[in-house]
């Protein structure tokens, strides 16, 4: 059996407060299958960080949605209302929407990576789950601190990226795929730090973090396919929508009773919902 070193995730929070104290900043990714327990992980660190930091910590600091994400980072105006204090924790539960590498190229995507650049800046600690590391834009994965997998509940294996000025790869990918099928276990990888040991989350707080991802990650899903829509549509599209909006707001017309006046499926109904709420937000 080889050795490697445990740590509490309390003991993993005082090196993330310690590491930002020294003005350089603190990202972390998690990944892990569906239902091991990334959003526990990241949650329970987040939990510790703020006990250790002095910073506050509550259900509201989650985020599903790249808008809100930017604001919590950057602010919005020249007041920069809604940007989060020095040393705040900020937690992505679903970096996928935010940056997926299929949609490297989206306008959006490439302003929300040098948005987070700003959070060594400004001292923040980030954390964002995904189900996979490798399936996040490479300019992203560049710039985490350290890389979480949740092999199993109540443990995570931490890696960090490999210094060297020459590699195209700081996390040694291919090789590492080589080495854990030789070894069953990551503990030669060249990026592997340590391992997490933590607990389950108690039922009232698995309650408040099942609210607050039940309402914001719907919110996040309509928002991104407004978004989507309105980017797809042509002219006459951006018309039909914002008369669909009007029968919707102003008329008090029912999504169905405009699919049956007009003789259309409800579901292109909420197509032009879409870009005509899109287009009221421009």
């Amino acid at each position: 059996m080889v050795s490697h070193t445990y740590h509490s995730v309390r003991e993993f929070a005082k090196i993330i407060y310690k590491v930002l104290k020294t003005d350089r900043g603190v990202n972390i990714a998690c990944s892990g299958d569906t239902g091991e327990g990334k959003s526990t992980f990241t949650i329970q660190l987040m939990k510790e960080y703020a006990k250790v930091s002095g910073m506050k910590w509550s259900y509201d600091n989650i985020t599903w949605s790249r808008d809100e994400l930017r604001v919590w980072i950057d602010g919005e105006g020249e007041e920069q209302k809604g940007r989060k204090p020095e040393y705040s924790p900020i937690l992505a539960d679903e970096m996928i929407n935010m940056f997926f590498n299929q949609e490297w190229n989206d306008p959006e995507q490439m302003d929300m990576i040098k948005t987070l650049n700003q959070c060594r800046d400004r001292h923040l600690f980030f954390a964002g789950n995904n189900p996979s590391f490798f399936d996040l834009n490479p300019k992203v994965r560049d710039r985490f601190t350290f890389f979480a997998f949740v092999h199993e509940r109540g443990k995570a294996w931490i890696f960090i990226p490999e210094k060297n000025p020459f590699t195209k790869d700081k996390w040694n990918s291919l090789d590492n795929i080589k080495l854990f099928r030789k070894w069953k276990h990551p503990y030669h990888s060249y990026n592997f730090a340590f391992e997490v040991l933590y607990d389950d989350l108690e039922d009232d707080e698995k309650q408040k973090y099942l609210a607050i991802r039940n309402k914001k990650r719907v919110e996040s899903l309509d928002e991104t396919r407004e978004k989507r829509d309105f980017k797809n549509a042509g002219k006459r599209d951006y018309v039909l929508g914002r008369l669909v909006v009007f029968f919707k707001d102003e008329l008090g017309y029912s999504e169905h009773k405009i699919s049956k006046l007009v003789g259309v499926h409800p579901n292109t109904i909420k197509t032009y919902v879409n870009i005509g709420m899109a287009q009221k937000k421009e």
